[in-house]
């Protein structure tokens, strides 16, 4: 739904209504969501993203940690719910940090936005697949047990113009 839907309007957050829509008609259950594409410009990149509850991205930029958006609400519960839109330049050497909230959500050892983003910070690195690795170590390191499943999408700038 979401990628047909993105495919057939030029606003970010209108795919993530029509799932929302496929879910009250089709469905008794409910969903969070990010959809955003990037959007090359004449002198930079533009991530332009909508949220439905989802946790929020993490912007790493020259050392300091920034969550990006404001998470709206998740899709399947109300009638008509209230999306949020955001969007962000990006410059070289930024990261772009999503996941899902088993990273951040557990009974033993939950993080708050602080606590994530002095983790993001003390693993930060232009290679995503060794700060993943790290990030993924230093997290079994905090914790006892993993009750929910995580997903960690790490997106890093090299050439933005």
């Amino acid at each position: 739904t979401v990628r047909t839907g993105a495919r057939h309007t030029q606003r970010v957050d209108e795919p993530l209504l029509w799932l929302h829509q496929a879910m009250t008609e089709h469905a008794e259950d409910y969903c969070t969501a990010l959809f955003g594409w990037f959007i090359r410009e004449r002198d930079h990149v533009r991530f332009e993203f909508a949220t439905g509850g989802h946790p929020l991205p993490v912007l790493l930029r020259g050392g300091r940690a920034v969550t990006l958006g404001s998470p709206g609400v998740p899709l399947g519960l109300i009638d008509e719910p209230k999306l949020s839109r955001s969007e962000v330049a990006l410059e070289r050497g930024d990261i772009l940090v999503f996941y899902t909230d088993g990273i951040t959500d557990t009974r033993d050892r939950p993080l708050d936005d602080d606590a994530l983003h002095e983790l993001l910070l003390a693993v930060a690195n232009p290679d995503p697949e060794k700060m993943g690795d790290a990030f993924m170590t230093r997290l079994r390191e905090l914790r006892a047990t993993q009750e929910d499943d995580i997903a960690l999408l790490l997106v890093v700038a090299h050439d933005v113009t």
